[in-house]
């Protein structure tokens, strides 16, 4: 990733210059000796630079359910061209749910499967977690994608990386995924059979 200096003087050496309007960045490039003026908002430096988003999800992924999914698609349309880390939990850290979670090898092999139906052979990489952190505290990421489940895990991420003089990551909350009946898909409702992995109603909890 590059540094804020950096990234300016890499963007002089493209003939790019940028220069401030009223908290709007302008960019000026020469395209065939015409100057071409283009107003944009300025979100972040590296969206003139096209570096590569480094995203970070996570989860235990017990059923890999309608709402883990939109997680990963999200995740992996964020990332584009660059690169997706998915922290899945270990199998001590999914014992603390307090009931039986399939083993981390078999979580592991529905992601991958579920992954290259729609990563475009984007590059991504599965690390074990034995913590609700992860790599979060020790490397740069662009972006966290979470649910508001997972919400809380990324504030508390963003404050012990403060704490610690690093940039904080911006969090992409994805909202909720609804079932049938409008009730947000859990891991929870579809152990206790009242939904299936795509939110539809068991035909026992239909009214």
């Amino acid at each position: 990733m590059f540094s804020c200096g950096a990234q300016f003087e890499l963007l002089n050496e493209l003939g790019l210059y940028i220069s401030e309007e009223s908290g709007v960045k302008v960019k000026y490039t020469t395209i065939h000796e015409k100057h071409h003026k283009i107003i944009i908002t300025f979100i972040r430096i590296s969206t003139y630079l096209e570096i590569m988003a480094r995203v970070v999800v996570g989860g235990t992924f017990e059923f890999l359910h309608d709402g883990h999914r939109e997680l990963l698609r999200k995740s992996f349309e964020i990332a584009d061209d660059g690169k997706v880390d998915i922290g899945l939990t270990s199998n001590d850290m999914a014992s603390m749910k307090q009931r039986d979670v399939p083993d981390y090898l078999i979580r592991k092999r529905r992601l991958v499967e579920y992954i290259n139906k729609i990563s475009k052979e984007q590059i991504y990489n599965i690390i074990e977690l034995n913590d609700p952190y992860g790599n979060t505290l020790s490397e740069d990421y662009d972006f966290i994608v979470v649910s508001p489940e997972t919400l809380p895990v990324a504030l508390k991420i963003n404050e012990l990386r403060r704490q610690r003089g690093m940039e904080e990551i911006d969090i992409v909350n994805i909202g909720y995924i609804l079932a049938d009946d409008k009730i947000p898909i859990s891991s929870t409702r579809i152990i206790k059979g009242e939904i299936d992995i795509h939110g539809h109603l068991r035909p026992h909890t239909r009214t």
